[in-house]
């Protein structure tokens, strides 16, 4: 059952809805990447724990407010008119590395962890990189390679692997207890294991 402080925490987070129309009217526009970064998974989760310890993420901790604490933007999505909806995801602004990261109205905060971490790796991998020349074309609206990335660079970020290595052996790696501490939900939890698994084992072969 959630704290009164942290269901006091929640609402404060969602205090301000917006309709599509408002954030097109202060510059945001909904960010869809055209190039997968074009790094191996391996380089892209080193990328993210890179990132991670630079900005100071602790790994478990709110990564809404984190948003914020490093100069990004947080918003929620409002439900109801369906002619001006929000789609949610990374905004960015024309000519400028300002970003904006827009959350469902009615989601778990385990879900908008993990939400919130993929819209970092768009940033970060398909943003920020726009003149990176490794970065490929995608062709004929193929978005898997982009989605791959970017959810291996946020469950990464999430748990990065000195962090996830004492959960899991603390855990004796139930998914359940990893998905709990680290905030994220239990699907997210099992990529990560099944990400983890190799180095797991040769390390204990």
């Amino acid at each position: 059952m959630a704290s009164a402080v942290q269901t006091a925490f929640d609402t404060a987070e969602r205090a301000r809805h917006f309709r599509f129309s408002d954030l097109e009217a202060e510059g945001w526009q909904p960010f869809v990447a055209r190039h997968a970064a074009g790094l191996s998974l391996a380089d892209i989760e080193a990328l993210a724990e890179a990132i991670g310890k630079q900005v100071g993420y602790e790994p478990g901790s709110d990564l809404r407010s984190f948003v914020r604490r490093i100069g990004g933007n947080l918003s929620t999505s409002l439900i109801g008119d369906l002619s001006d909806a929000s789609p949610t995801g990374l905004y960015v602004r024309s000519a400028s590395t300002d970003f904006l990261i827009a959350i469902p109205a009615a989601s778990s905060s385990r879900f908008d962890q993990f939400m919130v971490a993929k819209a970092l790796a768009h940033y970060f991998l398909h943003f920020r990189s726009a003149g990176h020349s490794s970065r490929r074309k995608v062709e004929n609206g193929d978005i898997s390679a982009i989605e791959q990335e970017a959810v291996i660079f946020a469950v990464t970020f999430l748990m990065p692997s000195a962090a996830f290595e004492h959960a899991f052996a603390r855990t004796g790696g139930d998914i359940a207890a990893l998905a709990a501490h680290f905030r994220v939900p239990v699907a997210v939890a099992e990529v990560r294991v099944k990400r983890f698994s190799v180095p797991i084992e040769r390390a204990h072969a």
